[in-house]
C-alpha cells in the first residue's frame, strides 16, 4: 500500500475528527496542549508549573469531554489556574519533551502557512503525521515479514479506523506516538537480525521509542523476547548466540539510557512545589493480578468520547481484538515458534499477558498507585496488526478481516460526518 494512499485515508479521518470533536479529550488534552504551546515559545515545562493562559482558554471555551465538570466562563479576559482541575497544575510534565517539540514545530508551521486557523487546531492536525507514519511503518514491518498485500492492507485500514487509535491521533496527546514507536523498533529489529540494518540504528530506535513516551518500553520488551525466542538450533551456534546477546543488550541498554536520561533531566527541572496528583496506598497482590490482561485491549477499550464513544463501535473493534489476540497467542499455545512471524506474535502475546502487571508495579513505586490503562499498550498495536495479517491462511478469514475493516471505516466516517 503506497504511503500516499495511507496518508490520504488518514488525512480524511483526522480532519473529520478535528472538525467534529470540539471539546478537549478527557485524557489530559489541556495539559498536553499546554506543553506544546510552551515548547513552541522555546520554554521548557517544569514540574510544579501551572497551565498557561492559552491552554486555559481552550479548556474554558471548548469544555472537556467529562460530564459535570465546572469551568470558568469563556468570556473572562484572563484565567486563574485555581479554577481548573488539580488547581491548574500541569500533569504532562512527567513526559519527555520529544513528542511535544515535534508537534509544536509542525503546528507552528501549519499556523504560519495559514493551513490551520490557530495553534490548537494545528496541534490536532499534526495527528495526520503521527498516524500516517505509524501505518506506513506497519506496512514496512509487514513486508519485512513477507506478508501478502491483501491481509496487510486490510489490517492497516482496520487499525486506521479503530476509534481509540484515531482519537489518540486526532487529539493532542503523546499517545499518538505509539504506532510509530512500536513499529520502528520492530522493523529495525527484524532488519538488524538479517543483517540489513546496523547495530547503532537498533539502539537509536529503542532510545527514541522511550524518548517519545516511556510506556513505549513495552515495544522494546516485545523485541527482546523475540530475539530470546530464536530456535534452539540457531541459538546453539556461537555466532548466533553472540548476536542474540548483542541485540538484547543494545535494546535494553538504549531503553534504560533513555529512561535514565529523562529521569535526570526531569529531576533537574523540578521546582520545590509538592504536586500531589495521584492517590497512595498499599501494594496488594490482587491489584497487580487484576492488571495482567489490561494491555490485551489496546484496540478495543471503551472510549469516553461524545463522537467515537458510542456502543455501535464496540462489536467490530472487539472482533478485531479477538482476531489479533488469537493470532498472537496461538503460536504459544501450539508451541510453534519456528517462523519469524510466530516468534514475533508469541513475544507480543507474552508481553500483553505480563506487561500490565509489570506496569502496575512500576506505577506503584513511582506514583503510589497501580492504575494501568489499555492506552499504555498502544505501541503493541503494530505487532498485533502484522501478527493478525500473517496468521490469515484462508480466503474466508481474509474476507472476515476486510468486512471488519470496511465496516469500521464506514461507521467512523458516519459518526464524524453526520450533521
Amino acid at each position: 500500500m503506497p504511503a500516499l494512499l495511507i496518508f490520504g485515508v488518514v488525512s480524511v479521518l483526522v480532519v473529520a475528527h478535528v472538525a467534529a470533536y470540539r471539546p478537549l479529550s478527557m485524557f489530559d488534552e489541556g495539559t498536553h496542549f499546554d506543553y506544546v504551546v510552551k515548547l513552541s515559545r522555546g520554554e521548557m515545562l517544569n514540574r510544579g508549573e501551572k497551565l498557561g493562559q492559552a491552554a486555559m482558554r481552550e479548556i474554558a471555551c471548548r469544555g472537556v469531554d467529562i460530564e459535570g465538570l465546572l469551568l470558568p466562563p469563556c468570556e473572562d479576559p484572563s484565567f486563574d489556574p485555581a479554577a481548573f482541575p488539580l488547581s491548574g497544575f500541569s500533569t504532562a510534565e512527567i513526559h519527555p519533551p520529544v513528542y511535544y517539540g515535534i508537534t509544536a514545530l509542525v503546528a507552528r508551521g501549519l499556523v504560519t502557512t495559514g493551513i490551520a486557523p490557530d495553534m490548537f487546531a494545528a496541534a490536532r492536525l499534526v495527528g495526520i503525521l503521527w498516524l500516517g507514519l505509524g501505518l506506513v511503518v506497519i506496512w514496512y514491518l509487514g513486508k519485512e515479514l513477507r506478508i501478502a498485500t491483501a491481509p496487510l492492507a486490510g489490517v492497516i485500514i482496520a487499525v486506521a479506523a479503530v476509534p481509540p487509535l484515531l482519537h489518540s491521533s486526532a487529539t493532542v496527546t503523546n499517545d499518538a506516538v505509539g504506532l510509530v514507536a512500536g513499529g520502528l523498533v520492530g522493523w529495525v529489529t527484524l532488519r538488524w537480525e538479517r543483517g540489513a540494518s546496523p547495530l547503532w540504528l537498533l539502539g537509536v530506535v529503542a532510545f527514541l521509542a522511550l524518548a517519545l513516551k516511556t510506556t513505549n518500553g513495552v515495544a522494546v520488551g516485545v523485541c527482546v523476547l523475540y530475539l530470546l525466542l530464536r530456535p534452539r538450533a540457531a541459538a546453539e551456534r556461537p555466532h548466533e548466540r553472540g548476536s542474540v546477546r548483542t541485540g538484547v543488550a543494545t535494546l535494553l541498554s538504549a531503553a534504560a539510557l533513555s529512561l535514565f536520561a529523562w529521569v535526570v533531566v526531569h529531576a533537574l527541572l523540578a521546582t520545590p512545589v509538592d504536586v500531589q496528583t495521584t492517590a497512595t496506598g498499599d501494594l496488594r497482590f490482587l491489584d497487580v493480578l487484576s492488571n495482567l490482561t489490561t494491555l490485551a485491549t489496546p484496540v478495543s477499550y471503551g472510549l469516553p468520547s461524545t463522537v467515537l464513544g458510542h456502543e455501535e463501535f464496540l462489536p467490530l473493534a472487539g472482533l478485531l481484538a479477538v482476531l489479533m489476540g488469537v493470532a498472537t497467542l496461538s503460536p504459544i499455545l501450539r508451541g510453534s515458534l519456528t517462523e519469524t512471524w510466530e516468534r514475533l506474535a508469541g513475544s507480543t502475546g507474552l508481553t500483553m499477558l505480563f506487561g500490565g502487571g509489570l506496569f502496575a508495579l512500576v506505577s506503584f513505586f513511582l506514583y503510589g498507585n497501580v492504575t494501568v490503562s489499555p492506552r499504555y499498550g498502544l505501541s503493541l498495536t503494530p505487532f498485533l496488526a502484522v501478527s493478525a495479517a500473517a496468521a490469515i491462511r484462508t480466503r474466508a478469514v481474509l474476507w472476515f478481516l476486510w468486512a471488519i475493516a470496511v465496516g469500521q471505516l464506514a461507521l467512523v466516517l458516519w459518526a464524524l460526518l453526520r450533521p
